[in-house]
């Protein structure tokens, strides 16, 4: 499986696709929703991630594309 390498950010640039920015993300709805669990969030970040790469390959997706994948697996998580 190949590993994402960029994102493209809504202006259009490419940066380095950092795995962080989505646990944060993640973290941030949990600890919104009142349901936060390090772990969970450890596990949907991987899950996201996974997706992303089945998906994209060796292709950066959009900012807006991760985002979507993100609430899918948010979706099928609940």
């Amino acid at each position: 499986m190949d590993q994402i390498k960029q994102i493209i950010k809504r202006d259009g640039r490419k940066k380095l696709f950092d795995q962080t920015k989505i646990f944060m993300a993640i973290e941030s709805a949990a600890k919104a929703a009142e349901c936060y669990d390090e772990q969970m969030v450890e596990n949907i970040t991987d899950l996201v991630v996974k997706r992303l790469e089945e998906e994209f390959g060796r292709k950066s997706p959009a900012v807006e594309q991760v985002q979507d994948t993100i609430e899918k697996i948010l979706i099928e998580a609940n």
